[in-house]
């Protein structure tokens, strides 16, 4: 090949350094063209997004009547003053389970006050269970076979 076609010399090989400038003509053609390039990309892309934009608009659904109704849904029902409301709440357990009252007077079936239904279960037993053994099974009693 000749040395003459790829824009190098003698005197710049014993230089050791390019001695011509660079194609300034070739480097603006480029710039342009990149320019150029970049331009129509934008403006191609600026106008398929308007595009699509108004096909979406126009294909969408009509809005529920619904739609426009933006009340708020009801918050949490939070306690103001939970200690309140559990001192309140055990004094309700506590006035049931120290009452006597009729649940169903068709059934015959009664609340009675837990104190007495101790007593009653500690004296007769439960009425669908064997009453508890009189005598406690001794430690010795175990290790006789």
């Amino acid at each position: 090949m000749n040395d003459a076609s790829h824009g190098t010399n003698d005197k710049g090989i014993a230089l050791g350094y390019e001695t011509s400038d660079v194609d300034t003509r070739g480097l603006l053609v480029f710039a342009a063209v990149l320019t150029a390039t970049v331009l129509l990309a934008g403006a191609f892309v600026w106008w398929l997004l308007a595009r699509f934009s108004n096909d979406a608009t126009l294909a969408e659904p009509p809005l529920s009547p619904f739609a426009h109704d933006r009340s708020e849904p009801p918050g949490p029902h939070l306690q103001s003053a939970p200690g309140h409301d559990l001192r309140e709440f055990r004094m309700q357990e506590d006035a049931q389970l120290n009452s006597a009252a009729w649940i169903d007077r068709q059934q015959n079936l009664a609340r009675i006050p837990i104190e007495q239904a101790i007593e009653m279960v500690a004296k007769d037993g439960l009425p669908s269970w064997p009453a508890a053994p009189q005598e406690l099974p001794t430690e010795n009693a175990e290790e006789q076979p």
